[in-house]
């Protein structure tokens, strides 16, 4: 009954909710300005978010983890990224010090 209440409210203003699980999509969302940033709080495979993190260095944007390191992805052993992950096209530092966490600030100067 809730939830049948709660779908038609949805329906009557048209708010549309998105549940999305693909992280190349969520960081297309990020370049093309429908989102502020992308954040991934849990561990994820590096072939996931590798192309988006391409697209999104192409436009200039940054994908960090959650302490604001680049993510390698050179190592054939180490294939996910365990520190999250925050991807945004602009003032991502600002972001991830406001907002996330911390990041490491040797990174800061790089890119």
């Amino acid at each position: 009954m809730l939830l049948s209440i709660f779908i038609s409210i949805l329906f009557l203003f048209h708010i549309i909710i998105k549940f999305i699980f693909l992280s190349g999509y969520k960081t297309l969302e990020v370049i093309e300005g429908r989102a502020d940033a992308y954040v991934h709080t849990t561990r994820i495979k590096k072939w996931d978010i590798c192309a988006g993190n391409a697209i999104l260095s192409a436009f200039h944007g940054k994908m960090t983890t959650l302490e604001g390191a680049f993510i390698d992805y050179s190592s054939r052993n180490e294939v996910t990224n365990n520190d999250g992950l925050l991807a945004t096209l602009y003032d991502h530092y600002k972001y991830l010090e406001q907002h996330v966490a911390k990041p490491m600030k040797h990174n800061k100067d790089q890119r």
